[in-house]
């Protein structure tokens, strides 16, 4: 894929997900349900993570997934929460999460 196509289409990721302000935009998928209780995670979370909190960081995995980083809620100097979407509609900023767990900071962060 063209450099210029993908940065486009991760802008236009970020610019959707930042914008989404009700949870009626924010669909769960089944996928995410299972694995939620397996992984104790909870869907105010999830929820207030992609409303309210600063994406910490974010990785295009394909045309229309991402995986989103944030601080996770309980004990953000060691973890972040993961959360997987798949942006329905740019337009409606109607997203649906397909997955979510934790993960340790270093994973994320670059090594010194």
């Amino acid at each position: 894929m063209n450099y210029y196509i993908w940065l486009i289409l991760l802008r236009n990721a970020v610019s959707c997900l930042s914008n989404i302000t009700k949870k009626s935009n924010i669909n769960l998928h089944p996928h995410y349900q299972i694995r939620k209780l397996q992984r104790h995670i909870n869907n105010k979370w999830v929820y207030d993570c992609i409303i309210k909190e600063e994406l910490v960081g974010i990785l295009k995995q394909s045309d229309d997934k991402f995986r989103l980083y944030y601080q996770h809620p309980i004990i953000p100097k060691t973890h972040d929460l993961i959360i997987v979407v798949v942006i329905n509609d740019l337009i409606t900023k109607d997203i649906t999460v397909v997955t979510s767990y934790k993960q340790t900071i270093k994973k994320r962060e670059r090594r010194k």
